[in-house]
């Protein structure tokens, strides 16, 4: 008799092979918001919204969870006039301006965000270095699916910053995730 593969759930199954003699398999995929609501995780919503001047930095998040990552998961900006939008990675300084609380998107839940933030009026006090930019006309808004792929590590932090004056509206949806998602 030839070797057998068992389907290693102990059901006693061999696994099926076909004429290529290629072990036939099957996955599925997974969106990491069905892994993050299987964990009892959240997702965290910061938003700003002011008569912005040129330069503000106009949204600040610091993940204060000694132990998650903070992965974005969208950003939304918009501003009445031209601009170009710059997130940056906090370098140094002590944030000042109004503090932000985030507001969790499974209601009742009662669970805060590990995090500290600053918004809807100019952030000072720090500086950072850009990490990437838009450049958008006046009145445009812009939405961008990070799909988890700017990470806010332990005790790190993030800016956005405006160049152009105007009424500006900036939404960042993420979620706090263990190292391995």
């Amino acid at each position: 008799m030839g070797l057998q593969i068992e389907d290693g759930t102990g059901s006693g199954k061999t696994a099926k092979v076909s004429l290529n003699h290629q072990v036939a398999v099957r996955s599925e995929s997974v969106d990491s918001s069905a892994i993050v609501a299987g964990r009892d995780e959240r997702y965290f919503v910061w938003q700003s919204d002011y008569a912005a001047s040129a330069n503000d930095i106009v949204l600040y998040i610091q993940n204060t969870d000694p132990n998650r990552l903070l992965k974005i998961r969208k950003i939304y900006l918009y501003n009445s006039g031209a601009t170009t939008w710059e997130m940056q990675r906090v370098d140094s300084g002590t944030p000042a301006g109004t503090e932000i609380d985030a507001l969790n998107l499974t209601f009742g839940s009662g669970i805060n965000a590990n995090a500290t933030a600053y918004g809807d009026a100019a952030v000072t006090g720090t500086s950072g270095t850009t990490a990437f930019s838009y450049v958008k006309d006046a009145g445009d808004d812009h939405y961008l699916d990070a799909n988890g792929a700017v990470i806010i590590k332990p005790f790190s932090a993030i800016q956005v910053k405006v160049t152009g004056a105007g009424t500006i509206k900036v939404y960042i949806a993420a979620y706090f995730a263990d190292a391995g998602i």
